[in-house]
């Protein structure tokens, strides 16, 4: 937070504050979340001709997810946005140091994310039991682990555990517990199901003067289905599209397997096609960097790869890559990789 040093005729001091909150509920028939985050620093060298700098950020943030027919799986309406401020030395030579970025929009169905599920079921299978009942107490427990800190305090890790074999019929089983959910030798994949389509847009309404940015249109769908207690498919649809006269747009697709063949071995494939639709003459001149991967005007990726845990103490991974360019007339060559990494535990 505070530093101070002095040599000779010199003296430095620097200062630097960071706070940060946030909220998330999630609930049958709605989503909310919200946070703040607050960043200050100061710095005086002391060296001669070198002025002292003083900066600070200030960022506000919330999104909410309402049904409004249909259940908790039905239409729904979203609603987004984010609030940065940039003040001191720094925002003294910019004329734009605010921004609100607003979305808004509608979509219908929900994907719900069913990880505790699958870590109840290899719990209740390492402990020797695995009705339905179990599987159950054991992902009600798993779900609220972020509760846990902030109601037990110092004692939360044990109670976290203890709950845990509780529900999973063996109080005596904390131990086996806790190997099933941090072992490296556990390959436990992600879960989802259900589907989801959402439409909306998204702009930036604190501009400097002069900028005319209409915004963009968003469009995103999710597919995903669980198959069995150890496989998982996934698929995406996913359009950014600048709203401004020529303006730039991103559209990515792309599907994925996860397949856990035991506790310790897990493999996983993936296929990506980005496209890039370019309005101006000049390039993707209108988006952020972060918006696409792709530097031509379309690009297919796909990858596998497989990790086997051996005796707890050491894994292997290999993996494939192929990926395939188009940038109009011009030929590029596909590019092929394959890699194998080796991982050792010594602790």
């Amino acid at each position: 937070m505070f530093g101070f040093v002095s040599q000779g005729d010199n003296t430095a001091m620097q200062l630097d504050l960071d706070t940060e909150y946030d909220y998330f509920s999630q609930k049958p028939g709605s989503i909310c979340s919200y946070g703040a985050e607050f960043n200050f620093d100061m710095l005086d060298t002391g060296e001669e001709d070198v002025d002292a700098t003083t900066n600070f950020h200030l960022e506000l943030d919330g999104s909410t997810e309402k049904y409004l027919a249909g259940g908790n799986r039905g239409m729904f309406a979203f609603g987004e946005s984010t609030y940065d401020f940039y003040g001191g030395t720094w925002a003294e030579d910019v004329d734009d140091n605010m921004d609100l970025e607003i979305g808004i929009g509608a979509g219908y169905g929900r994907v719900v994310y069913a990880k505790p599920v699958a870590q109840a079921y290899a719990i209740a299978d390492a402990v020797g039991n695995t009705s339905d009942e179990t599987v159950l107490a054991i992902a009600t427990v798993i779900g609220a682990a972020d509760t846990y800190e902030g109601k037990y305090k110092d004692d939360a890790m044990q109670t976290y555990y203890n709950d845990l074999a509780v529900a999973s019929g063996d109080p005596s089983a904390a131990m086996t517990i806790y190997k099933v959910l941090n072992s490296s030798a556990y390959n436990i994949s992600d879960r989802a199901t259900g589907y989801s389509l959402k439409v909306g847009h998204e702009n930036n309404y604190l501009r400097e003067e002069g900028n005319e940015d209409k915004g963009y249109l968003t469009v995103e769908g999710k597919y995903a289905k669980p198959m069995g207690l150890n496989q998982q498919f996934i698929a995406s649809f996913d359009l950014k599209q600048d709203l401004t006269e020529e303006g730039d747009g991103v559209m990515t697709a792309g599907a994925w397997y996860f397949l856990d063949h035991s506790y310790n071995w897990s493999s996983n494939a993936g296929l990506i096609y980005t496209s890039n639709i370019d309005g101006a003459e000049d390039g993707f001149n209108n988006l952020d960097e972060d918006d696409s991967t792709c530097i031509t005007e379309t690009c297919i990726t796909f990858a596998a790869s497989t990790t086997k845990a051996i005796l707890n103490q050491c894994s292997v991974t290999a993996g494939l890559g192929y990926e395939m360019w188009s940038d109009g007339d011009n030929d590029i060559d596909p590019r092929l990789s394959l890699n194998v990494r080796f991982t050792y535990w010594v602790f």
